[in-house]
């Protein structure tokens, strides 16, 4: 009479983990996660804004800072867009976003040494908060 080979029983797959279940997640998931691109996550933790645990060679954003980042963020945009901004300042904005704005205000006629003392003092405000 033949042997039958019974097959050994196999372990049940393992499924992978969604990254709104992990606690701790690489770059590129937290990026995914929150609809940010990769290098601007490393911007942010290269600045500090953003912290990291190190494992091994593993670079981990733990769930809870992602959280915290995203709130600290939100808080921030949301204080930052409830001030309004005198005319001199959003003028100040729109020329230092583009990179022909000293060219464009001068030759529109605006008074540069106005926008050069704005920008001295808006630079003296941000180093007295840090």
């Amino acid at each position: 009479m033949a042997r039958r080979h019974i097959p050994a029983p196999q372990p049940p797959p393992v499924l992978p983990v969604p990254p709104e279940v992990k606690v701790g997640l690489s770059v590129a998931e937290a990026g995914e996660l929150c609809g940010l691109g990769e290098t601007l996550l490393r911007r942010e933790i290269t600045a500090g804004r953003l912290k990291v645990i190190w494992i091994g060679r593993a670079l981990i954003v733990p769930r809870t800072e992602l959280d915290a980042w995203i709130s600290r963020e939100t808080e921030r945009s949301t204080r930052d867009a409830a001030v309004e901004l005198p005319r001199d300042l959003q003028l100040l904005q729109a020329i230092t976003r583009s990179r022909y704005g000293l060219q464009l205000a001068r030759e529109a006629g605006a008074d540069l040494d106005k926008i050069v003392t704005l920008v001295k003092a808006e630079r003296a405000e941000q180093a007295k908060h840090g």
